[in-house]
């Protein structure tokens, strides 16, 4: 994931990514309080750009599986 604000591309991935997390928090989670979205786009970003240097090959949707997890897990 790149940290380039002028980006569109990056723009299109956090756009996705809220939009993905979003739609869980309404149709996945069933308790009010068990909101995914804990972390500010900074954490978010931040947790990606690690993930992705670390597993090159892997698909977006992965690494958003990943953060997903670990935002359950909190």
């Amino acid at each position: 994931m790149r940290t380039n604000n002028r980006d569109a591309r990056q723009v299109q991935f956090e756009a996705w990514l809220d939009g993905y997390f979003t739609a869980y928090n309404t149709w996945v989670v069933k308790a009010p309080q068990a909101d995914v979205l804990k972390t500010d786009q900074a954490g978010r970003r931040a947790f990606l750009d690690k993930y992705c240097r670390e597993n090159p090959t892997d698909l977006f949707v992965s690494a958003v599986a990943t953060l997903l997890r670990d935002q359950m897990a909190r």
